[in-house]
């Protein structure tokens, strides 16, 4: 798979994030750390993406740290941070 293929797979990755906290515990706001990191892709300067894997660790810290994993279910959590661990994946990959 071609690096544009990956960075598409990132991008996708990161929005389905959005939409799972949308629409699993109701979350409306603009995730910051997120949109920051779309446009770090939409840029396609792979020497900014070491600071998305930062920015999506601030993220996840962040949501522990305001209790919003609370209202998950065991399983939604599970969900969340494979999702995560998705994007983990793909920036290594895309690196």
């Amino acid at each position: 798979m071609n690096t544009t293929s990956k960075e598409l797979q990132l991008e996708s990755a990161l929005k389905e994030i959005t939409d799972f906290l949308r629409n699993k515990i109701g979350i409306s706001e603009i995730f910051e750390d997120i949109d920051k990191s779309l446009k770090i892709i939409a840029l396609k300067n792979r020497n900014y993406y070491p600071s998305i894997e930062k920015k999506i660790r601030n993220f996840t810290r962040i949501l522990y740290e305001t209790g919003i994993f609370r209202s998950l279910s065991e399983n939604d959590y599970i969900i969340f941070i494979n999702k995560i661990n998705n994007v983990h994946r793909l920036i290594e990959d895309v690196l």
